[in-house]
């Protein structure tokens, strides 16, 4: 009986990010690879591993720039969503690099 116990797997709840251990390998992420690919808004944080926020930004800019096409308005706004995409991807890598955060 004891030796099921050892086979059983524990499943812990994450809130979007894990510490890792020294013997997880770790990838790094390069800070000026996601802001170049941020260049597309949220493919930077879809590199990080932020699947969810990135399509977040995606799907926004998409909305403003389709729906929203014929005003001056929504094109600073766009502007606005790029430059965040970009300085919040460069910033993440950094920060997961430095915390070793693995986003799931």
């Amino acid at each position: 009986m004891p030796d099921e116990k050892e086979n059983e797997e524990v499943k812990i709840e994450t809130k979007g990010k894990i510490k890792v251990n020294d013997d997880f390998e770790f990838e790094e992420k390069n800070p000026i690879l996601a802001a170049v690919l941020s260049i597309i808004p949220g493919f930077g944080q879809i590199y990080n591993g932020e699947k969810g926020k990135g399509a977040v930004i995606l799907l926004i800019f998409i909305f403003i720039g389709f729906c929203l096409a014929y005003s001056v308005y929504p094109i600073v706004l766009n502007i606005l969503i790029w430059i965040y995409s970009i300085v919040d991807a460069f910033i993440t890598a950094r920060k997961i690099n430095k915390e070793k955060i693995v986003y799931d």
